[in-house]
């Protein structure tokens, strides 16, 4: 008998821990938050992006040894193309950043 004079089928016991239901449900529902932050984050684009800069800095020194090279030496480098000749031959080129 229990404590009020009532009988029951189940002993009553302190709850002492969280049964396996509940900590699964919690961490279903932060995996669920932490799937949303990634993609609110989409680290891939972001990475392309970076990649992206990186590639246009890199074309632009190329572009900035080359213009240099053309000022100093009044021709181009062997193996040059003549299309690219043609593209740099104005005397448009900037030397901005």
């Amino acid at each position: 008998m229990s404590k009020k004079g009532k009988t029951t089928l189940f002993k009553e016991t302190e709850r002492k821990a969280f049964t396996l239901i509940e900590i699964l449900l919690v961490i279903g529902i932060i995996a669920i938050l932490a799937l949303a932050l990634v993609i609110a984050i989409n680290p891939g684009e972001r990475l392309a992006k970076a990649r992206d800069v990186v590639r246009e800095r890199h074309l632009k020194s190329i572009e900035n040894a080359l213009y240099l090279y053309r000022v100093k030496e009044e021709t181009f480098p062997e193996g040059i193309t003549s299309e690219f000749k043609e593209i740099c031959n104005t005397d448009e080129v900037s030397l901005e950043e």
